[in-house]
């Protein structure tokens, strides 16, 4: 395992876009593109009542961040952000009663968001149907949102092809609660998968986990658990020996899944781990010290470790590689900016390094 600061560059203080004085932001999603950008999906108030949220993107090359126009219809609110190409998005917005996903142009020179074309993907969910939960995951021809209704379970797979958006659905029969949508799913070609939960006593909230798996079948429309092939190793708590686990969120791209636990036994630190073919394997620890403690996948499997230490401060991004020592590229590249940072504005060597962030 490897890691190593990538935002802020220099651990300078840096006086945050907004201010209490003005309103107070709050992240809500966070989703890493392919190369250099990082999106934030924030809650804005504006004191004293006033909310709406807005597109905040972090550009690792620069070390800056601006608040982005998004453009769609004025009573949609943005959910989610997640980046298709240099210059595509795929925006999620939902309204009191649909949910619609935006196939987008991104302009970072101008800042702004602009829709290219529309699908409404679930339309009247508070009436007869009566939508409990959903979740959207990458795949790899693009996202895929699971749904569950009242009577069932319904599968969005949605394809980009040339500023269009395809999609294909599937239902299947489930008359459960949606508890496997406690943490996020993840796809892994055909089929779906959740971690199984349990209630824990005198909570409301928090549910314990001990590996098992809840699973759909896309093609089959089957649904089945899957016990774990392995140990259960975020159980494991040393020296005391077994632990309550609490799974705080699991991410993934493609083929790498990483996770987030809590122990029972250890209220301020968290736990990262890598979910492989043959096993649990324990990364590192964080002290939960931060006001926000979440991540995402990077494009090329890496992790992006992100911490917030309070409202409105600037995040700090942590790079984290499993198994991968950082390639001569990255290493040669770290050092140049840190004895020269005025390379950044170099409009060539920002074309040589700023895509190859994570390489």
């Amino acid at each position: 395992m490897s890691k190593h600061q990538i935002f802020p560059f220099d651990d300078k203080i840096r006086i945050p876009e907004y201010n209490h004085d003005y309103g107070v932001v709050e992240t809500q999603a966070i989703s890493v593109g392919n190369s250099r950008y990082v999106y934030f999906v924030q809650e804005k108030t504006i004191i004293p009542r006033k909310k709406e949220n807005v597109l905040t993107v972090y550009d690792l090359w620069t070390g800056n961040n601006s608040e982005y126009k998004v453009y769609s219809w004025e009573e949609e609110e943005l959910c989610e952000f997640y980046e298709l190409s240099e210059n595509e998005a795929a925006v999620i917005v939902e309204t009191e009663d649909d949910i619609s996903v935006l196939c987008a142009h991104i302009n970072h020179k101008g800042k702004q968001v602009m829709m290219l074309s529309r699908v409404p993907i679930i339309e009247e969910r508070h009436q007869e149907e009566e939508l409990d939960e959903y979740r959207c995951m990458r795949y790899e021809r693009g996202l895929t949102i699971l749904a569950c209704w009242r009577f069932g379970i319904r599968i969005l797979e949605l394809e980009w092809r040339r500023e269009a958006i395809e999609v294909f659905v599937s239902e299947i029969a489930y008359e459960g609660e949606p508890f496997f949508l406690y943490t996020d799913p993840w796809r892994e070609g055909d089929i779906i998968y959740c971690f199984e939960s349990e209630p824990l006593q005198n909570s409301e909230e928090d549910r314990s986990f001990n590996g098992n798996l809840f699973a759909i079948d896309i093609i089959k429309k089957e649904i089945f658990s899957c016990p774990p092939r392995f140990q259960f190793e975020p159980s494991l708590c040393k020296p005391s020996g077994v632990t309550t686990v609490l799974m705080l969120g699991v991410f993934h791209r493609p083929g790498h899944t990483w996770v987030i636990t809590r122990n029972s036994t250890q209220i301020a630190t968290l736990n990262l781990w890598r979910l492989e073919n043959d096993g649990w394997y324990f990364i590192t620890e964080v002290e939960n010290h931060e006001y926000e403690v979440t991540m995402d996948v990077c494009a090329d499997g890496s992790a992006l470790l992100i911490l917030e230490t309070e409202i409105n401060g600037t995040p700090k991004m942590i790079n984290i590689r499993f198994r991968e020592v950082p390639t001569l590229f990255s290493l040669a590249r770290y050092a140049a900016l840190k004895r020269f940072p005025a390379l950044r504005c170099d409009a060539y060597l920002t074309k040589l390094f700023s895509g190859r962030l994570f390489k």
